[in-house]
Order: C-alpha cells, then structure tokens, then sequence
C-alpha cells in the first residue's frame, strides 16, 4: 500500500506553523497556534510518528511528514528541520518507512534479513487529449550492497534473474514461484532469497 505525503516548502512550513487550526479537546473546541499545540495535536494535521537517520547514523524520534523529495521533522522542543535524500538516510512515518538513495526517498515494501525491496511511483499531469499515468518503479538491495538496483518493468523477470546470477536456487526459487509484477509478489523476494541463499551476499 503506499502511503501519499505533502511536500513542504520551507515558506509552507512557516505559513502552516503560524496558522490558528481548530483542535477539539473532549466536548470543547479551541482554536491554538501550532507551536501551542501538543504533539499529539500537531499529528492530526497531517504528521506522523517515526523518526529520522541522519547521514552519522544517528536516528532522532519525531513527527513526520515528507515524499520522495523531502522530509519535515518536529521535535518535542517544537524546532522543525527539513531534510532531503542527500541529507538522511531513512525515515519512518507511522508505518511507511523510506529509504535514500541518494536522489530520492524510496518506499520500503519488504525487508528480510537486511534485502530491501522498495517501491517508487511516478506520476505524469493528465490533459484532455492523454490522461494521467502512474509509472511503478521497484527497487532491490542486499546486505553490503551500497546501492540499489532497479528491476526495469518490461524485462524485470529477466533483470532479477541477472542480478541472482550469484544465487542458482534463488533462480529456481523465482522461476518456481511463477511472480507477477504486483506489490504483493514483489514483497515476497526479500523471503524467497532468505529461504534459498539465506546471507550469502
């Protein structure tokens, strides 16, 4: 399932952050600013809990909210900080975890034993002439790998049969398993490789 964000500008973020919202609280309804706002307040509009990883490793819990090109992070003290792929190496927002690599933040649909399949969708503008498309990218990355691959679309049976050139059973396991190219089935190879090649990569 994949999870929409908003991008944030860093003049939205000044604008939303001095907005009076709405909050209700049991049977009454106040209006506050957002910096009165508690962090369970704050979440209603649109952030989530999680956190972030720095380029140092180091991983600071927060609230959330970002896509592919950016992330807004707050705090308990209520500072707010903007990163972008080159900046973080994952978040994590309720239960959507992103990854970087290094140009985008890419949605991770399965891990096993430290291989990541992760999902990235492109969205073209519609007209009246050509409606808008949705392109589905999926990427793969095995324990010391540094970066990720992408499994084209139209060759992507043979693409991943290239990439576990170093595994015969992993070979025979996809072939076996007869995948379709879906989110549900593209889950499913970070298991199949643990089942049949365990950490060998």
């Amino acid at each position: 399932m994949l999870f929409s964000f908003t991008v944030f500008s860093q003049e939205a973020v000044v604008d939303t952050l001095q907005t009076e919202k709405t909050v209700s609280a049991s049977d009454t309804t106040v209006k506050k600013k957002w910096s009165q706002m508690t962090l369970l307040e704050r979440g209603k509009w649109g952030y989530g809990k999680g956190y972030v990883i720095d380029l140092s490793g180091n991983k600071t819990l927060c609230l959330t909210s970002g896509d592919e090109v950016a992330v807004l992070t707050l705090v308990n003290s209520g500072e707010k900080k903007v990163y972008r792929p080159n900046e973080a190496l994952e978040f994590l927002s309720d239960t959507v975890r992103y990854i970087s690599d290094g140009k985008y933040f890419i949605n991770v649909i399965a891990e096993v034993n430290g291989t990541v399949i992760c999902k990235r969708i492109l969205r073209s503008e519609g007209s009246m002439k050509k409606p808008a498309q949705e392109i589905v990218y999926y990427y793969i990355r095995r324990p010391g790998e540094r970066e990720f691959t992408n499994i084209p679309y139209l060759i992507w049976g043979k693409a991943l049969n290239k990439y576990f050139a170093d595994c015969p059973a992993m070979q025979a396991a996809l072939k076996g398993a007869n995948l379709k190219r879906r989110d549900e089935e593209m889950m499913s190879i970070p298991a199949l490789y643990a089942q049949a090649c365990g950490a060998k990569k």
